[in-house]
């Protein structure tokens, strides 16, 4: 019955993670942070020289951890630094509301260069957690992937649900769950 509870609490609160960040702002939500660039130049059509954001975020759930990682592919160094002061800040902000959870930056870096890993998150290739690939369906938009550690799959199915259910609307590219491998 404990777990039961548990896995109730951790679904709720990952279900409104995906729904806050998608409608708080008043401006599109969670993905539209990286459509706007500091300097206001029009995005180019193609990203030739990305430079990939990558933003750690911890919170905890009673006695589980859980760590959110939004990773994107932005134009410049500019574009890249731009986005993640914004994200950063808008989660800042909405952990003060008592209502939401309360998300610790862990860290924040540019890289010219991804690891393995990581590429194949940005190839959509399964790998061993669900994830939510957001493709660029419009120069002001941004490729990105956004996952959640810590969670069983049928967690992690729930939370895709959840941003599925909201994130569409908010994005011309297409938003979709990348499931994990089946285990053995």
């Amino acid at each position: 019955m404990k777990r039961l509870i548990i896995v109730l609490l951790v679904l709720g609160a990952l279900g409104y993670l995906a729904k806050s960040a998608d409608t708080k702002s008043g401006n599109g939500g969670f993905w539209a942070t990286w459509k706007t660039d500091k300097s206001g130049n029009a995005a180019p059509e193609v990203i030739t020289d990305p430079v990939y954001a990558e933003i750690r975020f911890h919170t905890e759930i009673h006695d589980r951890s859980f760590q959110a990682v939004a990773l994107a592919k932005a134009i410049d160094e500019s574009d890249c630094k731009h986005a993640t002061e914004v994200i950063t800040k808008r989660i800042e902000e909405e952990s003060q509301d008592p209502g939401y959870l309360k998300w610790t930056q862990i860290s924040s870096e540019c890289n010219k260069h991804l690891d393995s890993r990581t590429q194949r998150l940005f190839d959509n290739k399964p790998t061993f957690v669900n994830y939510i690939s957001a493709a660029r369906g419009a120069p002001d938009e941004r490729e990105e992937r956004r996952i959640i550690w810590g969670v069983t799959a049928e967690e992690g199915d729930e939370w895709c649900a959840a941003v599925l259910s909201h994130a569409q609307k908010d994005r011309r590219g297409e938003v979709k769950c990348i499931h994990a491998l089946p285990t053995q």
